[in-house]
């Protein structure tokens, strides 16, 4: 698709902040090549534009734009809602082609276009940049050749979060929080600071600190596992039901109901969850019934939470460790009086909601409990993971500088 000639006149020119030279602002094909003094015919900057987010479904899009061709071609498609030029750091509202957009001015070659998260919407306005003179090139090409391996490996993790909570955390590392945590490290060991080198055991327990957060880069990209376990009917299958706020079990009053594993994903405060329903447990079960129950322990040994749950009629409860486990006793309001609830348990009533809340923020409490601190460093590949491991474990200083060194740009 391509727009016809701008005629509106608000945009009849370039402002003088977004000018860019003739040669440059002409569409690649139109092009008319210049030699240099030596007689050669220098290749001209390449203009590049770039999905920037998630190929999946999302509210917002993100496209990037940069180059000599960049600003012209941001003048043909965009019109925008006011007369003043876009200057650096600031952000214009209008539309492309119909379609609501905001673009952004990173500086006078770099651009941002923010419009709806659908593909049709992305893949018209990266269709009518390329017609405007800007090259089409996938994500990985757009990462700047010149950042940094750690920088570079943090861009291409950025893409895959899930949610806005966990992209933070690689936002922060786009933005170099472990590469200036390594480079001081580095720089403690050399005694660059004040020509005093660190004793390598002060720095190995820092590092340590900072490799035992390895788990987060490792789960950044996929829903943590919190698993619903307990007896038979005790209401585990309404409960998924209740937090996620759609039918996605069956539920009957009929024990054994639930055979296979069944998963829903959600979010909580900010974190992707897997939810996942298992068999009731019992000691006699036929044999299909049996296999869910195996099918349940399978699930409990990946799970990041268990959720036991049981109700007033439970006679045992199943034995978990209690620091990666929640203890819910279902279908509270069978009892006399709420006082009767374990000091250990959340009380639910999982058909009116009641303790629902409360349950999704203890899940939420659980699995956050360690999580990083805004701007805090976090590894987020095997190969950073293992450039860590090994400096922590360095016999010698030049040893530790050598793999601090590789990892942020092996």
């Amino acid at each position: 698709m391509s727009l016809p000639k701008n005629k509106d006149p608000i945009k009849t020119s370039l402002p003088e902040s977004a000018t860019v030279p003739d040669s440059a602002a002409m569409p690649t094909r139109d092009r008319v090549a210049t030699t240099d003094r030596d007689g050669t015919t220098p290749s001209p900057p390449m203009s590049q534009c770039a999905l920037l987010t998630g190929v999946g479904r999302s509210a917002v899009a993100v496209i990037g734009a940069r180059g000599p061709a960049a600003a012209a071609a941001i003048e043909q498609g965009f019109r925008r809602r006011t007369r003043s030029p876009i200057c650096d750091g600031e952000i214009r509202f209008g539309d492309w082609d119909g379609e609501a957009v905001v673009v952004t001015r990173i500086d006078a070659g770099m651009f941002e276009i923010h419009c709806h998260g659908g593909r049709l919407a992305a893949s018209r306005i990266l269709d009518d940049l390329r017609d405007f003179g800007v090259n089409r090139v996938d994500q990985s090409d757009w990462i700047d050749a010149d950042l940094s391996l750690i920088i570079r490996e943090a861009h291409q993790v950025l893409p895959r979060c899930l949610t806005t909570r966990t992209a933070a955390i690689v936002l922060d590392q786009v933005r170099g929080a472990l590469q200036r945590w390594a480079q001081r490290q580095i720089d403690q060991l050399q005694g660059d600071n004040d020509g005093k080198a660190l004793a390598l055991a002060d720095v190995r327990d820092q590092i340590h600190v900072i490799a035992d957060r390895g788990h987060w880069g490792k789960r950044i990209t996929e829903p943590f596992r919190v698993v619903l376990v307990g007896p038979p009917n005790v209401g585990k299958s309404s409960l998924v039901n209740a937090i996620v706020g759609y039918d996605r079990s069956i539920t009957m009053d009929i024990a054994g109901t639930t055979r296979d594993v069944l998963h829903a994903d959600t979010v909580i405060e900010g974190l992707p969850i897997r939810l996942s329903d298992t068999a009731g447990m019992r000691d006699h079960a036929d044999s299909i019934e049996q296999q869910g129950i195996e099918f349940a322990k399978q699930a409990m040994t990946g799970a990041d939470v268990l959720v036991v749950v049981s109700d007033p009629q439970t006679a045992n409860r199943i034995d978990v460790d209690p620091q990666h486990s929640i203890q819910v006793l279902n279908k509270a309001d069978l009892l006399v009086s709420q006082a009767m609830i374990p000091d250990d348990s959340l009380g639910t009533v999982a058909t009116t909601g009641q303790g629902v809340p409360e349950l999704m923020a203890a899940i939420a409490a659980k699995i956050s409990a360690d999580f990083p601190a805004p701007g805090a460093p976090v590894p987020l590949t095997t190969r950073q993971q293992d450039c860590l491991n090994r400096a922590a474990t360095a016999a010698d200083h030049h040893e530790a500088i050598k793999h601090l060194t590789h990892l942020i740009d092996q």
